[in-house]
């Protein structure tokens, strides 16, 4: 099923948007669309005992999605004189291809780090607040955008923000717990 939505729901369109085939193309599987595929390839990866010859071939998958998201990015986007999307978005080929070798290094190196006290003991302070950094960054985001105009385009401000982002959620979440009213309703 993975390989079949794969296929249809990924694979064709991408090829038909890269080299710019005028087809009409709405053929989907719907059980295998959108994110749902994430799902899939995430729980087949945790269930399943993995070789090593097979875990070596789908770190050169997400090596190579990597590649492929970059200097693809970079060339079509010289040509337009703005960045496109062609190569872009989670619902893309080399997103999909990144996501097994990513799952896998999870799965692989998650278990040797839990075993560190260091280590688990981050973890498990931010396991309680995942959901709630979940729910909230996302006006942590447009408040920097929107009300402080930031230029959410800079390098500077794309890696150093979502730490801000999730500082400020644990912050707020933790600071919301304590109020006796609130504590019932905050996660």
């Amino acid at each position: 099923m993975i390989a079949v939505g794969l296929f249809f729901n990924v694979i064709c369109p991408f090829f038909i948007t890269v080299f710019e085939w005028n087809l009409n193309y709405s053929f989907s599987v719907y059980v295998g669309t959108g994110y749902l595929l994430y799902l899939m390839i995430g729980w087949m990866i945790n269930r399943k005992d993995i070789p090593l010859k097979w875990r070596i071939c789908l770190y050169v998958i997400s090596i190579a999605g990597l590649i492929i998201h970059a200097v693809g990015t970079y060339y079509v986007s010289v040509e337009a004189g703005e960045v496109l999307r062609t190569y872009k978005g989670y619902l893309n080929l080399p997103c999909f291809m990144n996501a097994p070798g990513v799952f896998l290094l999870i799965k692989e190196i998650g278990k040797k780090l839990m075993e560190k006290k260091a280590f688990n003991s981050v973890v498990t302070f931010l396991g309680k607040y995942t959901f709630p950094i979940y729910l909230i960054h996302w006006y942590f985001l447009h408040i920097s955008i929107d009300l402080l105009h930031m230029d959410n385009t800079t390098l500077l401000y794309r890696i150093v923000m979502p730490w801000v982002f999730i500082a400020c959620s644990i912050a707020l979440t933790w600071v919301m717990r304590k109020c006796p009213v609130i504590r019932r309703i905050v996660p």
